[in-house]
C-alpha cells in the first residue's frame, strides 16, 4: 500500500493493541499483536474478509480530482 491510515484497536479482544490499516488502494488490513502491551510483536498484515470469506475491498471516487 502507498498511503495508509492507522487505527489502534483491540481487534481480537485480548487486551493488547492491534493495528487496523486503511490503505489508498481500498484494501483494509489488520496487523495482529501476538505479544502483549509491554512487548508488542506484530504479525504480517492480513487482508480483511467478509463473513463469507471473500476479500473486503472498498473504493470511493471524488469526481474531478481523479482519485479513488
Amino acid at each position: 500500500m502507498g498511503n495508509s491510515t492507522v487505527d489502534l484497536v483491540d481487534w481480537d479482544n485480548d487486551g493488547d493493541t492491534d493495528l487496523l490499516l486503511g490503505g489508498e488502494a481500498g484494501l483494509p488490513t489488520i496487523v495482529m499483536n501476538k505479544g502483549d502491551e509491554g512487548n508488542r510483536i506484530f504479525e504480517p498484515a492480513q487482508r480483511l474478509r467478509f463473513s463469507d470469506g471473500s476479500l473486503l475491498e472498498t473504493a470511493s471516487m471524488k469526481q474531478g480530482d481523479g482519485s479513488y
